[in-house]
């Protein structure tokens, strides 16, 4: 279940983080930024009407993966001996820790980033590449951004996903099939709209003790953390 690198270019195609392993894959990375355009371009090209995007590719015997979350475009570099399956996997919990470890600077709105603010998740990286589904998914219980994300995390765990960013398709959003991400731009009044149909949901059909259960485990995650977005 090993992923080989992932690679994070800005709005404009720059790129802003990458770390890659292995000497097979020597590709410069700062080159994928003009090469994905072009090849956006000529997809946009052969059917204008349908916005087609490449979501994936194969360079060098590796398969690329593209994933496009807050006006970033991430690349997961998979080995082709390795599970696609468990990779992408891999690929998902790492863009929802990218994004969750340096959200203060991505609500700064820039385009333009600092690619030294990014050095630090290369051990994040390193650390879970290879690791099982369960041992990322503990991570993301334990380092949610904020206290609704954390109960949104825990929320999981008694509704269907999809279930949940129904309540708000606009400022919930899936990262592959089992995480929810909170988009960067929401308001305080949207997050309590949010909190009080989950509330009513989950009276409904397994009482009202459950929520307040599942905020206390947050708040014991997080007694230094105020932030409610």
């Amino acid at each position: 279940m090993s992923l080989n690198g992932i690679i994070v270019l800005n709005e404009g195609g720059s790129t802003i983080y990458s770390k890659i392993v292995g000497e097979k894959f020597n590709i410069d990375p700062i080159s994928f930024g003009p090469l994905l355009e072009a090849i956006q371009i000529f997809a946009r090209n052969l059917d204008q009407d349908r916005n087609l995007t490449i979501e994936e590719m194969v360079i060098l015997g590796f398969r690329l993966k593209y994933r496009h979350f807050e006006n970033l475009t991430f690349i997961g570099i998979i080995d082709p001996k390795e599970s696609s399956k468990k990779a992408e996997i891999s690929f998902e919990y790492m863009i929802w820790a990218f994004l969750s470890k340096f959200r203060l600077i991505f609500e700064e709105g820039k385009n333009v980033y600092i690619t030294s603010h990014f050095q630090d998740f290369d051990l994040f990286f390193l650390e879970y590449r290879s690791a099982k589904e369960k041992k990322l998914k503990k991570w993301v219980e334990k380092h949610p951004y904020s206290k609704f994300q954390g109960i949104l995390i825990k929320m999981t765990n008694y509704f269907p996903i999809s279930e949940i960013v129904k309540i708000s398709p606009n400022r919930l959003k899936i990262i592959g099939k089992k995480l929810i991400w909170v988009d960067i731009n929401i308001k305080s009044d949207e997050i309590k709209k949010i909190i009080d149909k989950l509330k009513e949901k989950t009276a409904l059909i397994y009482g009202l003790e459950l929520f307040k259960i599942i905020e206390e485990e947050v708040e014991e995650i997080l007694p230094n953390i105020t932030r409610t977005i």
